[in-house]
């Protein structure tokens, strides 16, 4: 699937999320998000990546009212380290391969894809709901 990737969680607009969404089949074609709240639900920042919620809002159309966001870091270093590791390339693999069939829960993951860069998104099914985040230290 080719879907821009945004650099930060805030670069998301409700624009970009119909678009992916609607492009990998999770929302109605007929869809428009027209609100989109982001919300930082990693601590502080990531070592190779970012985490986000995104409370959705429908202008027209149903899908999922939240969705959890996670791109590729930002700091220069730590994005060389992932890229020479593959980190994200095998992040991406593991939801379009491996999950799907995995006998273990794991969230449907709605967009997983990678950039010309090496970049990555995933966009998945937000599990959280009565749960708190813990502390990563």
């Amino acid at each position: 699937m080719a879907v821009e990737i945004p650099a930060t969680p805030t670069d998301v607009t409700p624009q970009w999320v119909t678009e992916a969404l609607a492009s990998a089949g999770a929302i109605d074609a007929d869809a428009v998000i027209d609100a989109v709240t982001v919300t930082d639900i990693g601590e502080g920042t990531g070592i190779f990546g970012q985490i986000a919620r995104l409370d959705l809002g429908y202008g027209a159309g149903s899908g999922p009212e939240r969705v959890v966001l996670k791109l590729a870091c930002t700091e220069p270093a730590n994005l060389e380290v992932a890229f020479a590791l593959g980190i994200y390339r095998r992040e991406v693999a593991f939801f379009e391969h491996i999950g799907p069939r995995s006998p273990m829960r794991t969230p449907v993951c709605h967009v997983a894809a990678m950039g010309d860069d090496g970049r990555f998104v995933i966009v998945m099914e937000d599990l959280s709901a009565g749960y708190d985040v813990g502390d990563q230290v």
